[in-house]
Formats: structure tokens, sequence, C-alpha cells
């Protein structure tokens, strides 16, 4: 029943409040309806798996899939793949064409090492990128701020809310407080990080092209006894190929809020559920994760835990296609033209 409600609300606040001057608003509006219908996402499947099996040489195959996929079709696919098919599709489908949108050249030794580590693991810990002092100055900030009781806008009442940590702790529906993109862009310390060339250069590194910044939300959880669907362990389903950074503005431990990550779960279903890192952190610490690996939100919280994600790479995706209000930089898009050639 819970589900449903939430599936109702992002219908009724996509479809009404979607912004209509967007590029193919209409078309997307279409899309979002159907990846709520099973058949959709089956057929979006069956069109990847045969790419996977038998298109990986056929020009056609690649040519087709990239029209699909630059029109927002075939992310409805992403809830039924592991991640080795969706990883080889992403490889022979998809970034053959974002490459020509190519990293720089030259990355910091360390910088490399990070995007490795990334790759070998689904996550990293790009270390204190802010001070405390900073972090903190960024927790008053959204105290004073006006948001939506939920984890995403999308999935909200529609109702603005001034934030008020007491009734967070005492609702049982939700834990979760949340700001619109543009709240957080408003928020000094949030623009320093998406101008930070540190994590722009791993993402790419780790991608293999030069990836925009397409979603960003700022959360807030704390102590209670409400649950969510994403303290269960998911995949992210937004896009083939992405990383998510996300941004510590308090500390976070095992039983203070910290995301739960499965090592390699991003490479391989074949994986030990049990085997779990938490991703703990000083205010001002910086993770790198692809949440298409399995993770979880954290039941254990014993005070406010304030985070920001940062989502990087192509558009269109079903996370643009979603909710297009969570995409700053969607003035600044340059889309690969449809007539470059796959190779």
């Amino acid at each position: 029943m819970r589900k449903l409600k939430i599936l109702v609300r992002m219908l009724r606040n996509r479809l009404v409040s979607g912004d209509p001057s967007l590029k193919n608003a209409l078309l997307h509006r279409l899309i979002f309806v159907l990846n709520f219908f099973p058949p959709y996402n089956l057929a979006c499947w069956l069109w990847v798996k045969a790419c996977v099996r038998w298109g990986s040489r056929s020009n056609t195959a690649r040519s087709a899939s990239w029209f699909l996929l630059q029109r927002g079709f075939l992310f409805g696919a992403l809830r039924h793949l592991g991640p080795a098919d969706r990883n080889a599709f992403a490889s022979v489908f998809e970034l053959p064409v974002l490459k020509t949108s190519r990293p720089k050249a030259s990355i910091a030794p360390r910088l490399k090492g990070l995007a490795e580590e990334l790759a070998a693991t689904g996550f990293v810990n790009l270390g204190p990128v802010l001070s405390r002092d900073k972090a903190d100055a960024a927790v008053k900030f959204f105290r004073q701020q006006q948001g939506y009781a939920s984890q995403t806008p999308l999935q909200s009442d529609g109702v603005l809310r001034p934030f008020d940590l007491d009734a967070l702790e005492k609702a049982q529906s939700e834990r979760y407080f949340c700001f619109s993109s543009k709240t957080s862009l408003a928020c000094s310390q949030v623009t320093e990080l998406v101008n930070n060339s540190v994590l722009r250069d791993v993402a790419a590194a780790y991608l293999g092209f030069t990836p925009v910044l397409y979603s960003i939300n700022t959360i807030a959880t704390t102590k209670g006894g409400g649950d969510h669907y994403v303290m269960r362990m998911h995949r992210d389903y937004d896009a083939f190929a992405s990383v998510t950074f996300f941004v510590c503005w308090t500390d976070v431990s095992a039983n203070n809020g910290a995301t739960i990550f499965i090592p390699r779960s991003h490479l391989s279903s074949n994986v030990n559920e049990t085997d779990r890192t938490y991703l703990t952190g000083e205010a001002g610490q910086v993770f790198g994760v692809d949440t298409f690996g399995l993770h979880s939100g954290n039941r254990n919280v014993s005070g406010l835990r304030l985070a920001t994600w940062m989502r990087f790479g192509s558009i269109p995706n079903l996370g643009t296609i979603q909710d297009p209000d969570l995409v700053p930089e969607h003035h600044e898009f340059s889309q690969i033209p449809l007539t470059t050639a796959v190779v």
C-alpha cells in the first residue's frame, strides 16, 4: 500500500508539476508513465538482452540502441538486468559514442587511483573534501530552509514545509526530509563541490567520458521508528553508466546513518550480501559510489544525519525523465548528434 501511495505521488508530481519548457517534455512524460508498466520494462529488457547476446557486432543494433537511448527509452530494462548485462550493454552500445566526449588526457595519479578503487569495489572514500567548519555551515544553512517530507521531492506530498527536526523524529511514516535542487544549489558549500575538479575528474576517469551533473538532492534523516523502502537493499535504476557522490555534512557511523554498500555488487549479482561495508566518515567527507551496486539507507540513526548526493552521467536517463527539476545543468547540456557514427 505504501509503495502504491508513493507511485501515485510520483505520477501526480511529475505529470502536473513538470516543467513544460524542457525539451522533449511530452515524450519524456510518456516514457515516465510507460516505466510503471511491466510489459514496457520487459520489452526494454528483451531488447538489451538480445543486443548483449547477438548485437555486439551489428552497427544497426548499435545505432538503433543509441537512437532509443537519446530519446529516453530502454532504461526500463535496468530493473531486470544484472550488473554483467548492464555493464556489457553500456560498454558496447553507449560508451563508444559518449567517448567522443573524452575525459582530460592527464589526470593526477591520486585521482586515477581513486577511480580504479571505485571500479574495483563500487565505492571509494575521497576523504575530507571540505573542512568541518564548512560542513557545519552547510548544516546551519539547511536547518533554516523549507523542504519536503520524503526522500526526494518527487515522492513527497508536494507540500513545502519548514525543516522541523522534532517533527521528523516523531513521524512514523517517514524518516526523511529533502530539499529541492534549487535550495541545494543556494548553499555555497554545495556549489563549491559541484565545481570541484576532483569529483568531476574521478567521475570522468571512472566512466570513460566527460559526464554532466544530472541530479542533486540533499536529504536529512533522524532517529525514529519510521521505515522507508530505501532502507532495504536495492539498486538505483537511473542510467547504464553513472556515478554518485555522497557528501557527509554530519559525522556518520555504523550506528548513525552511514550508507551500507555491498562491495563488488556493481560487477556481479553473485555476492555475499552479509559482506557489508558502512560508508563511515566525519563531516566534510565525500564518497564516490556506483549505486547500481547493492546499497541501503541505515535504520540506525542517533541524531541528525544530513547528506547531499550528486549524480554524474549522460542524459537523458531515467532520473531526468522522472524528475527534470533535479537537473541543475539542463540548460548547459550539449547532446552528441544522432548522426555521430557508432563504431
